[in-house]
């Protein structure tokens, strides 16, 4: 999955590329619709990159979660362990 969103990462750079050695305000109706082309070739790119992005998960308790689940998890978790410090803190004052 690593290997393919290198690839696809580089294909979307090269198509970018190749969108600057086009004129989308040329006459030439070739020419138009080979930056169409390219363009949907693009958004076709980003999107396999965007479903790869989303797709990625973890696993925590045997489950598969997104990745920004699990950074809400910890972040609870870390106020769950800073509520049960301030509570020590504050019976021994």
């Amino acid at each position: 999955m690593e290997r393919m969103r290198a690839h696809l990462a580089w294909a979307e750079g090269e198509l970018e590329a190749a969108l600057r050695f086009l004129d989308p305000k040329s006459d030439d109706e070739a020419e138009i619709d080979l930056v169409r082309a390219v363009a949907n070739a693009r958004t076709s790119v980003g999107d396999a990159l965007e479903t790869i992005r989303a797709s990625r998960g973890a696993e925590v308790g045997g489950w598969e979660m997104p990745f920004a689940l699990v950074a809400i998890l910890v972040v609870l978790v870390a106020l769950v362990v800073l509520f049960a410090i301030f509570l020590v803190v504050r019976r021994w004052l």
